[in-house]
């Protein structure tokens, strides 16, 4: 989880619109979940 958040950061200055709603939406669901064991994270799609 903290690899997918360091690269949110990277590329969170880029982004606007909706990716920048994901990306957001993601740091929130990583903060609130992340921590806990056994927790996966699945992207599907392009």
């Amino acid at each position: 989880m903290s690899a997918v958040l360091q690269e949110l950061a990277t590329i969170q200055p880029e982004l606007d619109g909706v990716a920048l709603g994901t990306a957001r939406a993601l740091r929130v669901l990583i903060a609130t979940y992340g921590d806990r064991p056994h927790r996966y994270l699945w992207f599907i799609g392009d």
